[in-house]
């Protein structure tokens, strides 16, 4: 599996054990070995269940208010054109 960032390997990292109480991880699927994470040995990337989650939330979170400015610009440059 390569790196997102430099092409690096990634390997299996443990969880740590205070993400799991902090984010409310079900034990049960760490124990079936649901919740993985991995690490890149070169630059250190890491990603879990959690920071993948986040990021998602980030990404969807920009192209909202991408759109919206977007929306705003076009609705200006038409009343602009009417008047």
């Amino acid at each position: 599996m390569n790196c997102p960032k430099c092409s690096g390997l990634l390997v299996s990292a443990p969880v740590p054990s205070l993400m799991l109480t902090d984010y409310f991880i079900d034990t049960a699927d760490v124990q079936a070995g649901e919740s993985e994470a991995v690490s890149c040995v070169n630059c250190g990337y890491y990603a879990d269940a959690v920071t993948l989650a986040n990021r998602a939330k980030q990404a969807q979170e920009q192209r909202l208010i991408h759109e919206a400015e977007s929306i705003v610009t076009w609705a200006s440059f038409t009343l602009k054109q009417v008047a």
